[in-house]
């Protein structure tokens, strides 16, 4: 092609243009999911594209079968500056040659952001990036929820025996497998009685601000089928660790044998858990009883993900402590509420 131009003084200057028609136009590629796409670690994700073949009337390329490749890039730091770096994909699926790209749950890794390019094309011009079609993507992988889990939950308990609520069940939805002792897990407590009165004379309010860690030695007590090392309580009152203090984080040791601490009656008890920025609580009840009546302690096995799918079915299930299954055996009546 030849452009030519002239000007109202009959001056001119012209162009050649060359432009070379492909066998095979490249196809039409559409990503179906939006961009940026968020996500967390525990979930699922699905990226999927759409690909036309061309309008042109090319019957050679009717024939031909379209071509898919994933591929993805991780931001990293590198001193000042974020690179991309190239990650193999087959860590993340083994399926990168369809419309559809699905990575499974533990697969990305949270705040973290990843690019993931498709190309589309034939076998007979994979090479010819005029004739392949490419679609990046941004994926933003976002830190999960985190889920409060108290031991055995709402119980009764004996005056003359050391309370223990704990909060080691306790899991982040990203890594459910990880205990508490990772990820900089840090806990706060608060106590009400039913009147919404303060359960402790220390403390402000009903939030127990000045929780202390435990004076303890060697010698353990078993609490709701797990072992504990005895906490040493100061009589010194009003000081906090006369009521309670902490035994590790998410484990409050409650002084109940002390005629200074909580006497009989019931006592609501809240939890809050906090790791990198995300917070959850969980509640119990926990009812003071005067004597030493035998309580079977009861234990329960909760599914690891916080959230269930409502057409799926999940199990829970409780039990006896080790030491009361040898003891009360199958005596013992179950009501569920």
């Amino acid at each position: 092609f030849n452009l030519r131009i002239q000007s109202r003084w009959a001056r001119t200057s012209s162009q050649n243009f060359e432009i070379e028609k492909k066998p095979i136009p490249a196809p039409q590629l559409t990503l179906k999911n939006a961009n940026p796409i968020y996500t967390t670690r525990s979930s699922d994700l699905t990226l999927v594209v759409e690909a036309q073949r061309t309008q042109c009337p090319q019957p050679a390329s009717a024939v031909r079968r379209l071509r898919f490749e994933w591929t993805a890039t991780r931001d990293e730091v590198s001193g000042p500056t974020v690179v991309a770096r190239p990650i193999d994909i087959q860590d993340l699926t083994t399926r990168t040659t369809s419309a559809a790209l699905v990575v499974a749950s533990g697969r990305l890794l949270p705040e973290t952001n990843y690019t993931f390019q498709v190309k589309v094309g034939y076998d007979e011009t994979w090479d010819d990036p005029d004739a392949v079609a490419i679609e990046l993507v941004e994926v933003i992988c976002q830190l999960g929820d985190i889920k409060v889990s108290i031991h055995v939950g709402s119980r009764k308990q004996a005056e003359n025996k050391i309370g223990v609520i704990d909060a080691t069940p306790s899991r982040d939805q990203d890594f459910p497998n990880q205990p508490i002792t990772v990820g900089g897990w840090a806990f706060s407590y608060k106590c009400t009685t039913p009147q919404g009165d303060r359960c402790f004379p220390s403390g402000t309010g009903v939030d127990l601000t000045d929780v202390t860690t435990c004076v303890t030695g060697t010698d353990v007590f078993e609490e709701l089928g797990n072992t504990y090392l005895i906490p040493t309580f100061t009589t010194q009152r009003p000081k906090s660790s006369t009521y309670y203090c902490e035994l590790r984080a998410g484990v409050l040791a409650l002084n109940t044998p002390s005629e200074f601490a909580l006497g009989p009656g019931t006592y609501s008890f809240t939890i809050t858990g906090t790791s990198k920025g995300r917070s959850a609580s969980a509640t119990l009840d926990m009812t003071v009883l005067e004597v030493d009546a035998p309580i079977p302690s009861v234990v329960m096995s909760t599914p690891a993900a916080a959230r269930q799918i409502i057409t799926s079915p999940f199990v829970l299930q409780g039990g006896l402590s080790e030491r009361d299954q040898q003891q009360y055996g199958d005596s013992v009546q179950w009501r569920w509420s």
